[in-house]
């Protein structure tokens, strides 16, 4: 039955063929539907979000067209998820939105620049009321809801894979996260892994000068956190640092700010 006429008890068929032309809900897909309450629903659609209220019998469309406190980061939406709060996580091709339900709008969202891996989610799961696991198109990330802080792991972490696949999660319970991807599953234990960046201490190994007189780059190393003062003569026309973090858990992964 066309979605105009149906109740949630019948099956539901929306598609170019059963719309009417100037139906702004015109969409090929429903990647996914979650309950707001007993009467209004959301579902997930490559055209926005489609929120159907069954009482009334209505539909609205939230997509790049709606006001601005309406518009999620992408039209193709993936998967809803819905926290105790009755508030919706919505994941897109372009970034993670929040739709608060008492001010009926999206009052979040959270892209690459936040510290997502990658904007594409393609599933997510909830290991508690303050984390959320994304799995996106180049990596795994936790969401820690109270910081909005993202922790992001990938196959050398000891992942399967860095791409995951569309609505491919469990939980079971002994709190165990598993995540399908393109190259098999990743099990989590989330009680094992750090919840926080740790901050250590970086010194510099080493310095090159260049002497313009000599042609020669000479190295010079340091004794770790040797406070010294290096002096350059007017020959030495350029000098190079070569700095280190003291954390070697993960070396590729270090970022340094300077």
């Amino acid at each position: 039955k066309n979605l105009h006429r149906s109740t949630l008890a019948e099956p539901l068929n929306i598609s170019p063929a059963t719309s009417p032309p100037d139906d702004p809900i015109r969409t090929s897909f429903i990647r996914d539907i979650v309950p707001i309450n007993d009467s209004i629903f959301f579902l997930a659609t490559n055209n926005g979000i489609l929120k159907y209220h069954k009482e009334k019998g209505t539909l609205a469309i939230y997509n790049d067209k709606s006001p601005e406190n309406l518009q999620p980061l992408d039209n193709l939406i993936g998967q809803f998820i819905k926290d105790k709060k009755g508030n919706v996580w919505i994941a897109t091709d372009a970034g993670l939105n929040y739709f608060d339900v008492e001010s009926e709008s999206l009052t979040k969202s959270y892209t690459t620049k936040d510290g997502l891996p990658h904007n594409i989610i393609y599933s997510m799961i909830m290991e508690n009321d303050s984390a959320l696991w994304l799995g996106t198109a180049n990596g795994l990330s936790r969401l820690d809801i109270q910081a909005e802080r993202f922790h992001n792991f990938f196959a050398k972490d000891g992942l399967a894979n860095n791409e995951f696949n569309s609505n491919s999660f469990a939980k079971s319970k002994d709190g165990n996260i598993y995540m399908g991807g393109i190259k098999g599953v990743s099990i989590i234990d989330p009680s094992i892994l750090p919840k926080d960046e740790k901050s250590f201490k970086h010194f510099i190994a080493k310095y090159l000068k260049y002497n313009a007189t000599s042609g020669e780059l000479n190295t010079f190393f340091l004794n770790p956190y040797e406070i010294k003062t290096i002096q350059l003569n007017p020959n030495e026309r350029y000098i190079e640092f070569y700095f280190v973090n003291e954390d070697f858990t993960s070396p590729r992964r270090n970022t340094f700010t300077y």
